[in-house]
């Protein structure tokens, strides 16, 4: 769209410039460099607006990486806190029944024990903020969705 409107910027200067070598008189010559210059301002606006836009677009690069990043270390701190369970409900084998959940999540929040574990506590204040990055980096990347529609009609996913 911008693009566009960059191209119709361009056509109004060449048009605008064209126009006063045609003309004759000094009314009509005046009136084509009032167009010269809303032709140039446009272009400047629009010009502005695009590096704006590509900026935006490039972003939707590196949000994906973060996710993905967020999204590595949370299945690394899962494992992590399966571990755990798995040694404490080894521990507590004579005193608790085996619940067959699949989530080390669920069992944390199962066992008090568990729960109360520094260790265990601190892996899942980071899980969770992870989830809470993950989730506004992709509003993020639904924001930016909109500069590709602006900047050269792209797919709004």
């Amino acid at each position: 769209m911008i693009i566009v409107f960059i191209v119709l910027s361009i056509l109004i200067i060449v048009a605008c410039l064209i126009g006063i070598n045609l003309s004759i008189s000094y009314y009509e010559e005046y009136g084509w460099k009032w167009g010269i210059g809303i032709g140039i301002f446009l272009l400047v606006v629009n010009m502005i607006l695009l590096f704006i836009f590509i900026s935006n677009v490039k972003q939707l690069d590196v949000i994906d990486k973060k996710i993905e990043m967020y999204q590595e270390e949370n299945t690394n701190i899962e494992n992590n806190i399966d571990v755990l369970v798995k040694q404490y409900m080894e521990h507590e084998k004579s005193t608790l029944k085996e619940f067959k959940v699949e989530s080390s999540i669920t069992l944390v929040n199962l066992y008090p024990e568990l729960k109360s574990n520094e260790l265990v506590q601190q892996q899942l204040n980071i899980y969770v903020e992870n989830n809470n990055k993950i989730k506004e980096l992709k509003e993020h990347k639904l924001d930016y969705q909109i500069s590709k529609w602006w900047l050269y009609f792209g797919k709004v996913e």
